[in-house]
């Protein structure tokens, strides 16, 4: 999976590009499920408060792709992984995008 800036948003307004490895780059696509796998972990050590502002990211979608990678691994479909991946990659890292601007402080003199 290619995950880059597009030049243009797309009508989600998201800037992302996602694409899977081609079938012969085994190496590319095992480190992509590696780090999708991290982000599962990730999200299971966040708090409730903060997934609850934030219900469209589909936790519980993030914490079975991990137990998915983690144990059933050989099951792995890459086309379902790139598509859902489609989705769910712009919605969680709007999320993070809104919680950093939510924690910053206000610019002085504003």
């Amino acid at each position: 999976m290619v995950i880059s800036k597009s030049e243009l948003p797309r009508s989600d307004g998201c800037w992302i590009e996602i694409r899977m490895p081609s079938a012969q780059d085994e190496v590319a696509q095992a480190a992509i499920i590696y780090h999708l796998h991290v982000i599962g972990e990730a999200t299971t050590r966040l708090s409730d408060e903060l997934k609850d502002g934030h219900p469209e990211v589909g936790w519980s979608g993030w914490r079975g792709f991990r137990l998915v990678s983690t144990h059933f691994y050989e099951t792995i479909d890459l086309e379902r992984v790139e598509k859902q991946m489609q989705r769910a990659l712009p919605l969680i890292a709007k999320a993070v995008e809104d919680e950093i601007a939510r924690r910053r402080p206000p610019a002085e003199g504003l």
